[in-house]
Order: structure tokens, then C-alpha cells, then sequence
């Protein structure tokens, strides 16, 4: 029965980290947009780029200044996303062992009593 449940939270886990995974790509899609825009190619269409320029408030901040904050971004939820999957790793252990190890009445009181 636990093992069952076990078996749902790492789905979820898995679910969790990859829509992680997603955040990061479409930051770099993004990055990788703004870069063209600043290089003045029109692979982007321009819609897109119209889209780009209003949410990242291009008028206000120079390309270069928006650019790092979205490489800062994408090493920030890399960074996140590994110390998550370290937290999580450490719980399903420590869950583990838990299943194990006997517990503090299976291991002294039962066997008091069979003394």
C-alpha cells in the first residue's frame, strides 16, 4: 500500500521538474528572440516582437540590461530546480528507510515479551 503511494508522489515529482524544465526553455526561446531583435533580423515575426518588446518594457531598459536579467532568471530556476530535486531525493530516502528500519516497538517491546 505504501509502496503505491510512493509510486503516485514521484509521478507527481517527475511532473513537477519537468513543467520546471519548460519555464527554463521558453526563457531561453525568449532570450534567444530578443537577441535577434537586437541584431536586427527579422526571423522574428512581428507580432512576436512586439510582444517581446511590451513585456519586457524595451523602451525603458536597454536589450543588453534585459538580456542578463533573463539569463540571471534561467540560472536562477536551474539553481531551484536542482535544489529541488535534492530536497526530493533526500525525502523519498529518508521515506525509505523508514519503511525498513523497524520500529522502536517492533524492535524492543515485542521481543521483551517473548522473553
Amino acid at each position: 500500500m505504501q509502496q503505491d503511494t510512493t509510486k503516485q508522489t514521484l509521478t507527481v515529482h517527475n511532473t513537477c521538474v519537468g513543467s520546471m524544465h519548460t519555464g527554463q526553455y521558453k526563457l531561453h526561446q525568449e532570450r534567444s528572440a530578443l537577441a535577434e531583435i537586437k541584431r536586427d533580423e527579422m526571423k522574428t515575426r512581428n507580432m512576436k516582437r512586439k510582444r517581446l518588446l511590451r513585456k519586457y518594457n524595451i523602451e525603458e531598459k536597454n536589450l543588453d540590461q534585459v538580456n542578463e536579467e533573463l539569463k540571471q532568471k534561467v540560472s536562477a530556476k536551474a539553481e531551484w530546480s536542482s535544489r529541488y530535486r535534492k530536497r526530493q531525493n533526500q525525502y523519498y530516502q529518508n521515506k525509505m528507510q523508514e519503511m525498513l528500519q523497524p520500529s522502536y516497538t517492533e524492535k524492543y517491546v515485542y521481543k521483551k515479551g517473548t522473553n
